[in-house]
């Protein structure tokens, strides 16, 4: 089983929004993302 592969949180948020999911708001280090009724947060650190 292969590894996944380590990403950054702007890498993430970059692929998140090109699905159609929108930033709507910051809480500490985390972004939170929201698309219709789906709620993905993502944390501000180097590495994912």
């Amino acid at each position: 089983m292969s590894k996944l592969p380590l990403l950054s949180w702007r890498e993430v948020v970059k692929v998140l929004t090109k699905a159609g999911f929108q930033v709507t708001r910051q809480k500490g280090s985390h972004l939170i993302l929201l698309k219709n009724e789906y709620v993905v947060p993502v944390p501000k650190h180097k590495e994912i």
